[in-house]
């Protein structure tokens, strides 16, 4: 006996529903199907030591036979475009099979099918939306199951356990499918505020029912179709959520190219300031001119200009950064204090020494009230007067400030 899509296995919790008390198990065998992995570790369904067996994706030759047996045609003339169709559809049998049907009922080529599926997102949802065409029963056609519908249930179910994994799905759906990085993911907001132990608790679900898969690398994949599948939803949800999501997505990839354009920076490397203005070219765009995270890209972007050389476009960019952060932080915030410390560090470099002692006196006053006198951003405010000192010739000071 098989029972097919046994994906509901969860929602049975409490309730004897038991092989062995229903069915007669003692005369053959029952081969359960599955997206959920968590039936193979409940002896109810799986004897004991069977790990049960997982069903992988097609490679591309038993793609191209499934595409062609499908079609019902001895070969494929348009191989290159069935290749990059099946590549598209991530050689899912069901997801083939609807292709093909719809090819079959509107008369359209593999070329042609594969052209509106390229065309835009849209086109894309609705071909997947497509149920199977099948046999009549009393005089009723029964609807099948597309492959959009079989992940909204699987979806629906997590959801009403708990919405973070869903949630996480949504962010996913927004980033590069094929490679993941966990890290990025700790940043989404909804999650930061988990523990370790509940951020890796929301993946469960997700890589039970294989809508995500974890790689040696131990980032993470999604299936491109389930991408696809949860962004639909998102829009029939309203379109907040999306918008929400999709501008944490670019925020957490506008920190990786500042992240990037700090350390090149750093290491006198000149593609630095590129990605630096890449990323608060980003900022700008996303969260506006006096968001703190703008403002901090503005820092930054100023503070490697200044290694550059270009003290003048440095000082531009850390004025704004310390009006920013003065309105918006107050003037004795740690931010606003860093700021104030560039830019006593780039009066230096201009030669102006009153005005950068002037400007590192207020950082290290702010610095001892905020964090104390033995704080590492203390210590370097009296070490930039120091040396200010010191290029003074004012030689006495300066050890007083060492």
């Amino acid at each position: 006996m098989v029972v097919d899509n046994f994906d509901n296995f969860d929602s049975l919790d409490g309730v004897d529903w038991r092989p062995a008390r229903h069915l007669p198990v003692q005369r053959g065998a029952i081969l359960f199907t599955t997206c959920n992995a968590n039936p193979v570790e409940n002896l109810a369904y799986v004897p004991r030591g069977d790990a049960g067996v997982e069903v992988h994706v097609m490679n591309d030759a038993e793609a191209l036979k499934m595409l062609s047996n499908r079609r019902a045609t001895d070969g494929l003339d348009d191989e290159e475009d069935a290749v990059e169709l099946l590549q598209r559809l991530e050689k899912l049998s069901l997801a083939i099979a609807q292709a093909v049907a719809y090819m079959r009922e509107t008369g359209t080529g593999i070329t042609g099918y594969l052209k509106l599926f390229k065309e835009c997102e849209r086109n894309q949802q609705q071909l997947m939306n497509e149920a199977l065409p099948t046999a009549m029963e009393d005089g009723k056609r029964p609807g099948s199951r597309a492959v959009m519908t079989t992940w909204i249930l699987t979806i629906d179910e997590i959801q009403e356990k708990s919405p973070k994994p869903v949630q996480l799905l949504e962010a996913m759906s927004f980033l590069n499918p094929d490679e993941i990085p966990k890290a990025l993911l700790r940043d989404i907001p909804f999650l930061g505020d988990e523990s370790d132990i509940g951020f890796n608790k929301a993946f469960a679900p997700l890589l039970n029912f294989s809508l995500i898969y974890q790689l040696e690398s131990s980032n993470y994949r999604l299936h491109r179709l389930v991408g696809l599948c949860i962004r639909q939803q998102m829009d029939r949800k309203g379109g907040r959520r999306r918008r929400d999501l999709l501008e944490a997505a670019t925020v957490n990839g506008l920190g990786l190219q500042y992240n990037l354009g700090i350390i090149l920076g750093q290491n006198g490397n000149i593609a630095g300031s590129m990605w630096l203005q890449r990323a608060l070219n980003g900022y700008e765009k996303t969260l506006g001119k006096y968001h703190i995270s703008t403002l901090d890209a503005v820092y930054g972007t100023a503070t490697t200009i200044e290694k550059r050389g270009d003290n003048i476009k440095a000082y531009v960019g850390l004025q704004r950064a310390l009006d920013g952060n003065e309105e918006i932080l107050g003037k004795d915030h740690r931010g606003t204090l860093n700021t104030v410390h560039g830019m006593a560090v780039t009066f230096r470099v201009q030669g102006d020494y009153h005005t950068a002692l002037v400007s590192f006196q207020r950082a290290l006053d702010g610095y001892e009230t905020t964090l104390g006198k033995d704080h590492r951003g203390t210590l370097n405010a009296f070490h930039g007067m120091a040396v200010t000192f010191y290029l003074q010739r004012e030689y006495h000071k300066a050890l007083v400030s060492f």
